[in-house]
């Protein structure tokens, strides 16, 4: 015998559906169809179509269409306070496909779709200084959050304006550690060519 489903809640709010598109042309397309303005796209700070979709295909981002037809973007993020004989590890600046954007920020990275946040914090750690977790401890970082739940966050905020994808609402959760490098580390590295992270140790 089989043991039926229980029925849905009809009070239950409907469920977003994940969009998922074969090329960054198809994306494109969605957001057009959305209403989503591309004018600012892939100027100033704001990242361009291919970005998006690659941030998709890497499980990086989550793009999601609600019951209306809205869109709406999810993120999850670890930005790290990386410690080292008493100084931090700053991004001064970046470049996107050849336009420098002031940045100093701490060093962060996204988090993948069902994901540790300690992979991200790994990932983010490796390529900017090529340190292994042996080179390196995470720390609590002191809001009294169980450092295995996340550490320190924001917790799942409200959709709001993107800075990156202007246009699209955008709901970004941000874990925050910190962490002490053991030993010294070599030069931080600039990252790929599309992309280039210039770091300092600060102050």
């Amino acid at each position: 015998t089989t043991t039926a489903a229980p029925p849905a809640d009809p009070e239950a709010p409907p469920t977003p559906m994940p969009i998922t598109t074969p090329t960054a042309e198809r994306l494109q397309s969605v957001l057009r169809a959305a209403g989503v303005d591309l004018s600012l796209w892939g100027t100033t700070s704001a990242l361009t179509i291919r970005h998006l979709w690659a941030q998709l295909g890497a499980r990086e981002a989550l793009l999601l269409r609600e019951p209306g037809g809205a869109l709406r973007l999810e993120l999850r993020s670890v930005e790290v306070e990386l410690h080292f004989r008493g100084r931090v590890l700053v991004e001064t600046h970046r470049e996107v496909d050849g336009r420098t954007h002031p940045r100093f920020a701490l060093l962060s990275g996204r988090v993948r779709a069902a994901e540790p946040w300690r992979d991200a914090v790994a990932r983010a750690v490796r390529g900017a200084l090529r340190l292994d977790t042996a080179q390196y401890t995470v720390h609590h970082d002191g809001d009294g959050d169980d450092a295995d739940a996340g550490g320190g966050g924001t917790g799942r905020p409200p959709p709001a304006e993107s800075r990156e994808f202007p246009g699209l609402p955008c709901a970004h959760e941000t874990l925050r550690v910190a962490a002490t490098v053991h030993e010294p580390p070599g030069a931080p590295t600039a990252g790929a060519p599309a992309v280039r992270h210039h770091w300092a140790w600060y102050p």
